[in-house]
């Protein structure tokens, strides 16, 4: 009876953080030709005023899915990204890659360099979400 009761008090505080990490990544887009997609960390979203020589940068992190098969996705990458909103400019911070939950690779790109979002590019979506953001 204790294990019932205590069961029933547990359920609703396991059940809140599933939906805390579900509520995490918001999908992005898909790529169906390369079986992608891409998901926006909505937790750790940080708007930085100055930034090196660029003003008004969201800092976020991107997770990218690859290799879907058997009914999951056996890769992905997660990628620390700056975007100017006023430029139109982004650059890649940093990035993990893992394959079946294992870190495979990881790097930090202490250059920077910016790049231009080109029109219709994934990072053209990033930046648009950004300005939503911003509103």
């Amino acid at each position: 009876m204790k294990k019932i009761i205590l069961i029933l008090l547990l359920a609703p505080i396991f059940a809140h953080a599933q939906s805390q990490q579900n509520d995490r990544w918001a999908l992005l887009f898909e790529d169906n030709t390369k079986n992608e997609k891409t998901y926006i960390d909505t937790q750790t979203i940080t708007v930085v005023d100055f930034f090196e020589v660029h003003h008004k940068v969201y800092l976020l992190w991107i997770r990218t899915y690859h290799d879907f098969s058997n009914g999951k996705y056996s890769q992905h990458d997660d990628q620390h990204m700056a975007i100017d909103l006023s430029l139109s400019q982004y650059e890649i911070k940093s990035f993990v890659k893992y394959k079946d939950d294992n870190i495979v690779d990881k790097g930090q790109f202490d250059q920077r360099d910016w790049l231009d979002i080109a029109p219709e590019s994934s990072a053209e979506l990033i930046l648009n979400y950004c300005k939503k953001l911003n509103k």
